[in-house]
């Protein structure tokens, strides 16, 4: 462990100007060490550049920020959050300064109707979450009946039984954001615990973080740590999301990531190690709200 008299009185790390899956790296190299100690006593990020974010990057952003304070006790300041970026105006709408700060940044501040804002889901609260808020909401984006993402909410259902039974975590960080122009909705669900390749590698010794990832999405295939846990959550996210809705999951766990998208040939996967270690699980979905089938709700039975 790291003596905090030998770290950097401070680190700045500058947000991207489109910050998304593809560049958390630059978020995690410059708060984290390669054993995921903090890089400094206190971390400053620098909102100015700061003009796009998906769902990932802010669920990402939020969890680095819990896991530098809660967990270390990490001094964390944002700096120039209040430049009027398009960034920072839809975090700001999204009431992630608010959280953070403890006020908008911007005054007129409001959340967006495509938006459902970022939340700490523990995990016995996730089924009223997934049923109730989640399908209520985008059931009325799309004007379908919750009834239309019942598959949908077995996915979500499954990634926090995996949270509860395997990352050591009881809280999933989630952020969902509908794009109605191309007819998709991208749900990012992160945990900052042991990781599935710890967990893998207990019935597989020996794989690398990718090859760990890639067994996990095996049917069947599960470290059998409980009774609930049995092997499918992934395998009903790559089934469900990626083959039958043509939409697309991305998973990155330690330094492992894991992608699945439709392709022209069919469900495509592939795997790599990654450079910097993600501390626990990061689950990004994105499925096509046009490719869901209308079910009607369940109708009064009437003598």
């Amino acid at each position: 462990m790291i003596l905090s008299s030998l770290l950097p009185t401070s680190v700045t790390v500058p947000l991207p100007f489109s910050f998304n899956a593809k560049n958390i790296h630059v978020l995690l190299e410059g708060t984290l060490d390669s054993d995921l100690n903090p890089c400094a006593d206190k971390v400053i990020f620098d909102f100015s550049k700061l003009n796009f974010a998906d769902p990932t990057a802010i669920t990402v952003l939020s969890n680095v920020v819990e896991f530098l304070k809660q967990k270390h006790g990490t001094r964390v300041y944002f700096r120039n959050y209040t430049y009027p970026t398009e960034g920072n105006k839809f975090l700001d709408d999204s009431g992630f300064f608010l959280r953070y700060v403890g006020q908008p940044a911007f005054k007129g501040s409001k959340l967006r109707s495509t938006t459902l804002p970022l939340e700490m889901v523990t995990y016995d609260r996730s089924y009223p979450w997934i049923h109730n808020t989640f399908a209520e909401w985008i059931a009325e984006r799309v004007g379908l009946s919750p009834a239309s993402f019942a598959s949908i909410n077995v996915c979500l259902q499954e990634i926090f039984n995996n949270i509860s039974d395997h990352s050591g975590e009881k809280i999933g960080c989630v952020f969902t954001q509908h794009y109605p122009q191309k007819g998709e909705v991208m749900l990012t669900i992160s945990d900052f615990g042991v990781g599935i390749p710890f967990n893998v590698r207990k019935v597989e010794p020996g794989v690398s973080d990718a090859e760990a990832l890639e067994k996990a999405v095996v049917e069947g295939f599960t470290t059998k740590s409980t009774k609930r846990n049995q092997g499918a959550g992934l395998n009903i996210l790559t089934r469900y999301v990626v083959a039958n809705n043509r939409g697309r999951v991305f998973v990155q766990s330690l330094k492992g990531s894991f992608n699945c998208i439709h392709a022209a040939s069919g469900v495509r996967m592939s795997s790599r190690n990654e450079r910097v270690t993600y501390p626990g699980t990061l689950i990004q979905i994105t499925f096509k709200t046009g490719s869901l089938e209308p079910i009607g709700e369940k109708e009064e039975f009437e003598w």
